[in-house]
């Protein structure tokens, strides 16, 4: 179990045909449930401060873990979706956010994150923030990763929405 959830609910059993995978693929549906409960609860977020509902205790306690599980998941499908079909599906390749590569000389100006480079740095990030507003009342959209790979630490910043925005696109060029 994960989550309340069987490992069915996220994987589907049938001959995908591709080597590899023993016949489990990716639940699609459940991906894009993932997606919507992803930016709901960002969404969320603002609606809570703006109105201050008197739920901020639940907030406090329940959204960075809701945030993380939801991220993870959606990175992880995604990722496998991804990897599915070859050559990969442009919008593996096209940017969600920046990746910074910090040496010990110096800092560089990042490069741009892909679709997959994104999943990858969520999946294997040691930390992973989700910025808030300069006045701290919302959330905006922005994560910052932090990790090392291959003893080099990295820092990537993702949006969120461009995250999600290419997910839905990833489906769609499968799909077709």
């Amino acid at each position: 179990m994960f989550r309340g959830r069987k490992m069915v609910d996220f994987l589907t059993h049938k001959d995908s045909g591709i080597p590899g995978t023993n016949g489990w693929v990716v639940s699609a549906a459940r991906l894009r449930e993932d997606l919507y409960h992803l930016v709901t609860i960002l969404d969320t977020d603002r609606y809570y401060w703006h109105f201050d509902l008197g739920i901020g205790e639940l907030q406090k306690e329940f959204e960075q873990g809701e945030l993380d599980h939801a991220l993870i998941t959606i990175a992880i499908r995604a990722r496998m979706l991804s990897d599915h079909k070859s050559p990969r599906p442009k919008s593996a390749s096209k940017p969600c956010g920046s990746l910074f590569i910090i040496d010990t000389r110096k800092d560089n100006d990042g490069r741009p994150l892909t679709l997959r480079d994104g999943c990858n740095k969520i999946i294997h990030a040691e930390t992973r923030e989700f910025q808030e507003r300069e006045d701290g009342q919302y959330l905006t959209g922005s994560v910052l990763l932090k990790g090392t790979q291959l003893g080099k630490k990295w820092r990537a910043e993702l949006n969120t929405f461009k995250f999600v925005k290419l997910i839905l696109a990833l489906g769609r060029e499968l799909e077709s």
